[in-house]
């Protein structure tokens, strides 16, 4: 028993030290700023203390987002043993596998590759279908989130050059928390802009990785599920569909308003 301690204390403190030095190492090459706390980080911390699992809620309009917010959740996960899990397209995955293979064993988490509609329009992956890897993506995150861990997830189903109509990503993944009866979570929100203003053509412009580009990570609101369940319906994922325009809501207060379109704050 004491040995069987000893190794989970060693694991506890790799798991921890590679967390920590990744978010470490990877905060300043990726260029970009946490603003002040509102309030939303420290809600989120105190629910993972208490057990619950975290969801964090995301925009996505360039390609070093997933990087930044895979940092940002490095945050939430360094000084905690929890499940880590990032969704990713696979298109982008398959480009830096070794490297996220690498990362996914320093972190101790999982990078879940997703077909999107940016996948599909490359010759080489037309023949996959949409949303391919997404049942992965739902099952690993609800065994996550059941564990107290941190799950990540873009709002926008994929890199969009503005927020646009809802997509019912949000929906599907606490429709599917339901369904296994899974309640032990919050849900929390980032927003990602640049630095500088932009106007609203110039998103498109910015859709690479615009290194030379500095951006700014918004924390944004927490919510338990306790009050997301009073205002909610959470019997089904059609009856949930309210809550994906919600939570462009929350996202708009985060971003530019040149890049909210019609869910300005």
């Amino acid at each position: 028993m004491a040995k069987f301690e000893a190794l989970e204390q060693s694991c506890s403190r790799r798991i921890h030290i590679g967390r920590y030095l990744t978010e470490f190492l990877f905060r300043g090459p990726l260029n970009y700023e946490v603003s002040e706390d509102t309030g939303g980080i420290l809600k989120a911390e105190d629910a993972l203390s208490s057990g619950d699992g975290l969801v964090i809620g995301l925009p996505h309009f360039s390609k070093r987002d997933g990087l930044i917010y895979g940092t940002y959740a490095l945050h939430f996960a360094k000084l905690r043993n929890v499940p880590l899990v990032l969704p990713m397209a696979l298109h982008q995955f398959k480009d830096f596998e070794p490297a996220m293979h690498m990362l996914e064993r320093i972190c101790d988490g999982v990078v879940c590759p997703i077909v999107i509609d940016d996948t599909v329009q490359q010759e080489k992956y037309k023949e996959l279908s949409q949303g391919q890897g997404m049942r992965e993506y739902l099952r690993v995150a609800s065994e996550a989130i059941k564990s107290g861990g941190i799950v990540a997830i873009s709002l926008q189903g994929g890199r969009k050059a503005f927020l646009g109509e809802p997509v019912p990503a949000l929906s599907t993944l606490l429709a599917f928390l339901h369904r296994r009866s899974i309640q032990n979570f919050a849900v929390h929100f980032a927003g990602i802009t640049p630095a500088q203003t932009v106007e609203p053509s110039a998103f498109e412009e910015l859709k690479g990785w615009n290194l030379g580009v500095s951006y700014i990570v918004k924390p944004g609101n927490t919510y338990s599920f306790g009050e997301l369940n009073r205002q909610f319906d959470f019997n089904s994922k059609d009856s949930l569909k309210p809550i994906n325009a919600w939570g462009y809501r929350e996202l708009a207060k985060l971003v530019q308003p040149s890049y909210c379109g019609t869910y300005g704050p």
